[in-house]
């Protein structure tokens, strides 16, 4: 939750080029101007395999992001005991 009664935060990570990154901000921006309840924390890692890794790490420490990309194969390229509470 967020400092603002009745607020909520949500993280969501995605990964791609600058044009892509474009787009997904204004996504952000239309849905938080329709929902101003909730505060989206957009993360952008470049790299796929560095986004890769990043959700790797950030699954085993338990601390994923609310909202990622994520194709279904790569499901089991994650830490086991995680994938499969999904």
């Amino acid at each position: 939750m967020s400092g603002k009664p009745g607020s909520q935060t949500v993280s969501f990570l995605v990964f791609g080029d600058p044009e892509e990154y474009a787009a997904y901000e204004q996504l952000v921006a239309a849905f938080e101007a329709e929902h101003p309840e909730i505060d989206i924390q957009l993360g952008h890692i470049p790299s796929q395999g560095e986004y890769r890794q990043r959700l790797a790490t950030d699954f085993s420490g338990g601390q994923p992001p609310d909202v990622m990309l994520l194709n279904y194969r790569r499901l089991l390229h994650l830490p086991r005991k995680v994938a499969w509470n999904l």
